[in-house]
């Protein structure tokens, strides 16, 4: 889900309306968006934040059940799985028109979009013991369908993962799920086997994620050994033994590792105490480490330098030497931005939230304490804060942060339960409190 919380209380005298309600008229409108600027300006969460020329505007709506339905946002359409015959359908973003629809998923299928491509991990799952990760969820199979059309394209037994440039890599494991045993990469569109490998006995494995794009895949085994494969061929690029936590250790005890362009990242933490190194992916020399560890494994490529959130706030570290370059106190919880900026928390507390340049570590601005709504999967997309209004009761003021760091009010919807909001960039994709997944227009 792409909802990050900010520490937001809502007033829990507000009662949420039974459905979605239709456009408001322009009178309405402007009695809705005065109470929310009024509203904003009383708790000093936007006080910079401008109107522009309209405001939000309801587009549509569509049952939307609890119990395991799910949606996922997509590039001019998204997706809702659910129902008793837990039923993908693809929806126009903007009109809601039905594009397609298919039943041949089976239960609890997990979906992501990628390159024009619904990828869709379906079948039955098993909980894995694995090595390094725990507890560990094995898709039964993959299938792969025309984002546009539902025309499906392939599909194949496996654990798969859409790894970038059109490649899709899976995972073959062990009886007992903890080594694995072959790697496979097809191409995304139409399933053509690229390449395989044995997997040399290693136990996990790690290519780019949604911020940090890569074509090098690093697998590795339970004593530290690395493999850094390239994608295009699964030729082995280099090799090396870096420090490796043991699972048999108590405690606070882990390994992390990220990949961001040919650089890989390595966090050991053993029984609280952590370090972190970087190494060149095409010689595995060391570039540099730190005797710190991040707040819950999370480090990250924000601008032109390395992101560390720290139980002491957020820092900025330079990607070649390791040398910090400023650091923000406050939240340890910092949120990458399209324009290389980084969202964290004030000193304040963590009511006030501000936009940090990562080339200074200057505010840029402040976005005022609310609910952040992203997208993990498309860092281009705008960013939004939901904050409550008093009326009307249970709706919403939408408020744009832009790549400046102003805080832009958009205006007021409602009602829905924010956290369950997605992004679509101009549009809001959220969950009303009567079941209904309700989009609205807020660029």
């Amino acid at each position: 889900m792409s909802v990050i919380d900010l520490g937001l209380v809502a007033d829990e005298r507000d009662s949420p309306a039974e459905k979605v309600r239709p456009r408001l008229r322009f009178g309405v409108f402007r009695r809705v968006l005065g109470a929310a600027a009024a509203a904003l300006c009383v708790l000093s969460l936007t006080g910079s934040a401008l109107p522009e020329s309209h405001g939000p505007r309801d587009l549509w709506s569509v049952a939307f059940e609890g119990n395991g339905n799910t949606f996922t946002v997509g590039p001019d359409m998204v997706y809702v799985q659910g129902g008793p015959d837990h039923k993908l359908t693809a929806y126009g973003a903007r009109d809601g028109a039905v594009r397609w629809t298919t039943t041949k998923l089976g239960e609890e299928a997990l979906i992501a979009v990628d390159s024009g491509v619904v990828l869709v991990r379906a079948a039955e799952e098993t909980a894995a013991d694995n090595n390094d990760s725990g507890i560990r969820e094995v898709s039964g199979e993959t299938i792969a369908t025309d984002a546009v059309t539902g025309r499906e394209l392939w599909r194949r037994p496996g654990e798969a993962s859409a790894a970038g440039g059109g490649r899709v890599l899976f995972i073959e494991w062990n009886e007992d799920h903890t080594t694995i045993r072959t790697m496979h990469v097809i191409r995304l569109n139409d399933g053509t086997p690229l390449w395989s490998q044995p997997g040399g006995g290693a136990t996990t494995w790690r290519t780019g994620d949604t911020l940090a794009a890569t074509d090098r895949l690093a697998t590795i085994s339970s004593r530290g050994q690395v493999r850094i494969r390239d994608m295009t061929s699964g030729r082995v690029v280099a090799t090396a033994m870096v420090p490796w936590v043991s699972r048999d250790e108590e405690g606070d005890s882990s390994n992390i590792v990220h990949l961001d362009g040919h650089t890989m990242y390595v966090e050991n933490v053993k029984q609280g105490e952590g370090n972190m190194s970087a190494y060149d992916t095409e010689t595995m020399r060391r570039k540099w480490r730190l005797a710190e560890r991040s707040y819950g494994g999370r480090f990250y490529p924000c601008g032109a330098l390395l992101c560390i959130d720290q139980p002491e706030g957020v820092s900025g570290f330079d990607r070649n030497t390791g040398a910090r370059l400023w650091r923000i106190s406050g939240s340890p919880i910092g949120t990458p931005l399209s324009h290389g900026g980084v969202l964290v928390a004030s000193d304040d507390g963590g009511s006030q939230h501000s936009v940090i340049d990562t080339a200074t570590g200057k505010r840029l601005g402040d976005t005022g304490s609310g609910t952040l709504v992203g997208n993990p999967f498309a860092r281009e997309k705008a960013l939004y804060v939901l904050t409550p209004v008093f009326q009307p009761r249970g709706h919403m003021a939408v408020n744009k942060i832009e790549d400046t760091g102003r805080v832009v009010l958009r205006g007021a919807i409602g009602p829905i339960d924010q956290t369950t909001c997605q992004n679509g960039g101009e549009l809001l994709f959220c969950v009303t409190p009567d079941g209904r997944l309700a989009v609205t227009d807020v660029g």
